[in-house]
């Protein structure tokens, strides 16, 4: 009987051990993952605003009357573009 409840003990003990030990590993994963969702999240904000900027100096267009300002322009604006898509 005694041998039983011994060994009873030991596997419920294990077990705890186990579940305890997935418990803290889920709670180390979803403070990454709510982490990275922040980083994405400012992110997406950072691009919106650059392209605001972008679209508010490219309404007068006086980059690319300058052609080196105006191809590093485009390049710039072909690089928001790309970013806009991760959104």
């Amino acid at each position: 009987m005694v041998i039983i409840l011994n060994i009873g003990i030991w596997i419920i003990s294990i077990l705890v051990y186990i579940i305890w030990n997935q418990y803290k590993r889920n709670e180390k994963l979803e403070e990454i993952a709510t982490k990275q969702a922040d980083f994405i999240s400012e992110t997406k904000n950072t691009v919106d605003q650059v392209t605001k900027m972008f679209d508010t100096i490219d309404e007068q267009q006086i980059f690319r009357a300058n052609d080196y300002v105006g191809h590093m322009w485009l390049e710039l604006k072909a690089l928001n573009e790309a970013l806009k898509n991760y959104k």
